[in-house]
């Protein structure tokens, strides 16, 4: 199952492909290792934080995340050093699920829909929970997990 990620070319073309960033200080948080709080919580947006002492646990995340991790990652991927994801979904044999949230802020779901060929898509669709961001699992749980659960009872049985 695949959620909050879109399935790219390990490229800097397919970084721009899969995502999308509106706000361009958003994404000179994207690979900094040492970011302020304040980067953190304008970083965090793109995940549902909306400045809220409820959502404020995903600044903390990142300001816990080691800084190496925040810099290996995107720069792993302008380097081309990693798989094509885009091959793989095309040739993996096994169903694959794919949940997005309709409102997400960093992904491109028409990118998702429209250009990824996979090669077993479950049920032939990508399945997007309306109202929802880019934390799709914590903003819909319930449309989430039943998605998910019909996902794991059609693969896997009872």
């Amino acid at each position: 199952m695949i959620t909050g990620t879109p399935p790219i070319e390990i490229s800097a073309q397919g970084l721009s492909r899969g995502f999308k960033v509106a706000n361009p200080k958003i994404l000179e948080c994207f690979g900094k290792g040492n970011l302020t709080y304040e980067e953190a919580e304008l970083f965090a947006t793109i995940a549902g934080y909306d400045y809220s002492k409820e959502k404020k646990f995903i600044v903390d995340a990142i300001m816990q995340t080691d800084d190496r991790a925040k810099t290996i990652y995107p720069q792993s991927i302008l380097k081309g050093v990693g798989q094509n994801e885009l091959k793989i979904v095309n040739k993996w044999p096994f169903p694959i699920a794919v949940i997005a949230g309709e409102q997400d802020a960093g992904i491109n779901n028409d990118y998702i829909i429209q250009q990824v060929k996979f090669k077993n898509l479950w049920r032939e669709k990508v399945h997007v929970i309306p109202n929802a961001g880019h934390a799709v699992f914590m903003e819909k749980p319930v449309e989430f997990n039943t998605i998910l659960e019909q996902f794991f009872q059609e693969v896997f049985g009872n």
